[in-house]
């Protein structure tokens, strides 16, 4: 899905604004005790899931770029990946 229209739009960039200046820190990052400055705004339920919740203040978090990262690969893995895996680390666990 291309959101590159909602990124760019005046409500989009005011509220991500406001988010950054209130939450400056990465929240991942705060959780393991780290101290990291944040540069994205990340939905919490991404807009393909939630779309009615894109410019919801609270659907949303700062993250640093590795979390961002880290999260939205993680968000990307097709299910079947997922299963696949989950399967073979249980025949290795039996």
């Amino acid at each position: 899905m291309d959101n590159s229209k909602f990124y760019t739009s005046t409500a989009w960039r005011k509220l991500r604004a406001r988010k950054l200046a209130n939450d400056p820190l990465c929240t991942h990052c705060q959780k393991k005790g780290i101290i990291t400055l944040g540069s994205d705004i990340d939905h919490v339920l991404s807009i393909a899931k939630r779309p009615d919740l894109k410019l919801d203040y609270d659907n949303l978090q700062t993250l640093c770029k590795s979390c961002h990262s880290i999260k939205t690969s993680s968000e990307n893995k097709r299910p079947t990946e997922v299963n696949k895996l989950n399967d073979w680390l249980k025949t290795l666990l039996k």
